[in-house]
């Protein structure tokens, strides 16, 4: 076979792949999100600075229920100063395309974000959308076959 016939094939079946896999999505069916998408047990990190307060560092454990409620954990470092563990709780609301919206419950400390879930729940990035706030979100679930009730 010549070089020029051998490329020509090869092209046609690699056009001939290209349109099949962006066709069919390499077989998956569409991917969609709901709270029960967020359940489990989390590990997180928050990084950035809060304005009139200065850099910002928070790590945590947090359980998602499935059904819109968080209860979290965390140790923060505010400028430096370590303020001790303490408990929150919080709602959140998941979308079919797998962003969402977070918000502390009333009389706690005001935290709002959005987030994005990655994985079919096993990973969560965010950003606090609280004015004077520039806070990023990193979640990792913790346990592989995770099941909270």
């Amino acid at each position: 076979m010549k070089p020029a016939a051998k490329s020509v094939r090869v092209f046609w079946a690699m056009a001939a792949l290209l349109l099949f896999t962006s066709v069919s999505g390499f077989g998956e069916s569409e991917r969609t999100c709901s709270n029960a998408t967020l359940k489990g047990h989390y590990a997180f990190t928050e990084s950035g600075s809060i304005l009139e307060i200065g850099p910002v560092a928070v790590a945590g454990v947090f359980v998602a229920d499935g059904k819109g409620n968080i209860s979290a954990n965390d140790t923060v470092s505010l400028n430096g100063e370590i303020r001790p563990e303490h408990d929150l709780i919080f709602t959140y609301q998941v979308n079919p395309d797998c962003t969402g919206t977070a918000s502390s419950a009333p009389g706690q400390e005001r935290a709002n974000f959005n987030f994005v879930i990655i994985g079919n729940g096993k990973e969560a990035v965010g950003i606090h959308t609280d004015p004077g706030t520039t806070l990023l979100l990193s979640a990792k679930k913790q346990f592989q076959n995770d099941s909270v009730r």
